[in-house]
């Protein structure tokens, strides 16, 4: 770096900056024949694999930009995505039913695949996102891994408190659909099904703080994930989650991605 100074201000240049470490692009996908708007983020640096990041209800795929950077600046291929129906985003249609979730979670699966190639693939969800990337997991063998953020089985009875009836009044117009109600409550009876994760690794996280996801009902349902699956609290609230267990995936997928096998991943293209 260069300091120099400009009508007696100092300023700075960055004459030994290499570049940027992440490489960011609009994208769209096609799940059951809605569009979802995408963004794409590409490490400089050789990939290690795939990661696809879904936000929570009434969120938008910038919710989890700083996880994706985060994570991609670390050498990860990352997918985030907006669900149909949220009009933070830019996707089309209309929610109707818990399974529109997992349908969109596991279309970005699909697109993940063909844009980045054969390496392996894993899931980050957070609440509503984080229970439709537990469900699409147990539903695609093609997941290496799967990480679940402020997510549980009784989603739905936090919007029953002051502080989720406040949310919702707040951003209960957030989304076009079904009630939000009906969808979380669906979103947990899928949960409540065995969950066919086998030995896959699985993290689920809880923010200490958080009032919409207690925390007990978090690891309740880590237990129910397999012998594979881990628990840990981080601190923070609901919204803020995703940003607070940054750190926390990126050690767990250093951890287990030395297990997997050399990734095939195409190579990230060069900048324009």
């Amino acid at each position: 770096m260069t300091e120099r100074t400009r009508d007696g201000v100092a300023t700075s240049e960055m004459t030994d900056w290499a570049g940027p470490v992440v490489r960011l692009r609009r994208h769209s996908l096609i799940a059951s024949g809605t569009r979802l708007s995408a963004l794409v983020y590409e490490p400089s640096s050789e990939a290690r694999g795939a990661i696809v990041l879904a936000h929570g209800y009434t969120g938008s795929k910038e919710t989890l930009d700083v996880p994706a950077a985060y994570l991609c600046s670390r050498g990860w291929q990352c997918l985030t995505f907006d669900f149909r129906g949220h009009k933070l985003g830019g996707s089309d249609g209309a929610m109707l039913a818990a399974s529109d979730a997992v349908d969109d979670v596991s279309a970005a699966i699909a697109e993940a695949k063909r844009l980045f190639g054969v390496g392996p693939t894993a899931l980050v969800g957070h609440s509503m996102g984080g229970a439709a990337a537990l469900v699409a997991a147990s539903q695609n063998d093609d997941v290496a891994a799967v990480a679940a953020l402020g997510t549980s089985g009784t989603v739905v009875r936090g919007f029953g408190t002051k502080a989720g009836e406040s949310l919702m009044a707040q951003r209960g117009d957030y989304v076009v659909g079904a009630p939000a109600p009906r969808i979380l409550r669906q979103l947990g009876e899928l949960c409540a099904r065995d969950l066919a994760l086998e030995s896959r690794p699985a993290l689920l996280i809880a923010a200490r703080g958080d009032v919409i996801v207690r925390p007990d009902h978090v690891q309740d349902l880590a237990r129910r994930c397999g012998a594979s699956a881990e628990f840990v609290i981080v601190e923070g609230g609901h919204m803020d989650l995703p940003v607070r267990s940054r750190g926390a995936v990126s050690a767990w997928l250093d951890r287990i991605s030395a297990e997997w096998p050399v990734s095939r991943t195409r190579t990230p293209r060069p900048a324009p």
